[in-house]
């Protein structure tokens, strides 16, 4: 089964856009691995006022949602996708990927 990889991102004062990214997702049919940028306001708000609340089903939904159609509130970016079968080899690419967004500035 194939796993994309997102970026989550927010509105951006700067751009007028949601440009800003605050998460990395792995996510395929009912399952989903978040990793947030640390020490980003807009990322915990969005993690704790908006995801926490939902319930697995209504993450992938809200996922979709803003994959589908990107707002100026939220927008959801494929990175990547690959075949994977066990959760820790995604998780990691997770992470992975959170750093190497990191690295390049996020």
């Amino acid at each position: 089964m194939s796993t994309r990889i997102v970026v989550v991102s927010v509105y951006d004062p700067l751009t007028g856009w949601s440009t800003l990214p605050v998460a990395v997702v792995g996510w395929r049919p009912g399952w989903t691995c978040w990793d947030w940028v640390p020490k980003s306001e807009p990322a915990l708000r969005l993690r704790y006022d908006v995801i926490e609340d939902l319930d697995p089903d209504q993450r992938e939904a809200w996922l979709q949602r803003f994959f589908d159609q990107a707002t100026l509130a939220y927008s959801v970016d494929e990175v990547d996708a690959f075949v994977v079968e066990e959760e820790c080899m995604a998780e990691q690419v997770v992470r992975d990927t959170l750093d190497d967004l990191l690295v390049a500035g996020a």
